[in-house]
């Protein structure tokens, strides 16, 4: 359903664009008789433990590409879902939990659960009538964001860019305050208001910060 759509080629843009920009594999799953398909996907070279291939059918619970599927799914298609699971009962009801929280937070975000070293993020994608039609995650590998990665304003500062491809100014800093929040890598930076780049950050959602070789 979600290739006949006409709103899927307003998502592949919008997927082509994050991919190009940002380098991660990005994809685009929807749900086939209580099936995860994916639909459309572009793929980072530096991707080398692929186990997603367009087309192929997965596990609607397995993966932050699919769980976001079954997390908004109809209630009851997904008690029927998790009613043929093989699982036993308290397995069951801390996947339910889990998914009452992927709904809360309108996110689902996974470390390990499919693949060693790789992290995914996903987010649902709803028709007019509020219903989800289609899921779309990106991801990339944890040992990227290694603990070098604090020490580095140790001995060199960084550039920090907001904008976009019309406008946009680059400045550098000598701070940055990395970790997690809500179980999601976070980066903080501190610019002064009289700033030129204070505006860009002020009037785009996105800022990059760059450490030089």
């Amino acid at each position: 359903p979600i290739k006949s759509s006409a709103a899927s080629d307003v998502y592949k843009r919008q997927m082509w664009d994050f991919f190009r920009q940002s380098g991660y594999t990005v994809t685009m799953t929807a749900c086939l008789d209580m099936r995860s398909v994916v639909v459309e996907r572009f793929r980072s070279i530096q991707d080398q433990n692929d186990t997603l291939y367009v087309g192929r059918s997965y596990p609607l619970h397995a993966g932050a590409s699919h769980r976001i599927l079954l997390a908004f799914m109809e209630e009851d298609k997904r008690e029927e879902y998790l009613a043929g699971l093989f699982m036993d009962e308290s397995t069951k009801a801390g996947l339910r939990r889990e998914l009452e929280r992927i709904r809360q937070r309108g996110y689902d975000y996974t470390e390990q659960a499919t693949t060693k070293d790789v992290w995914g993020m996903s987010v649902p994608l709803f028709d007019s009538r509020g219903k989800c039609t289609a899921g779309i995650s990106t991801g990339g590998y944890l040992s990227e964001m290694t603990p070098e990665v604090f020490r580095v304003f140790e001995t060199q500062n960084a550039l920090l860019t907001a904008g976009d491809r019309e406008t946009c100014n680059t400045m550098t800093i000598g701070w940055c305050q990395l970790g997690r929040l809500w179980n999601l890598p976070v980066c903080t930076v501190y610019v002064r208001p009289e700033r030129y780049t204070y505006q860009f950050m002020e009037s785009h959602d996105y800022f990059t910060v760059s450490i030089l070789p």
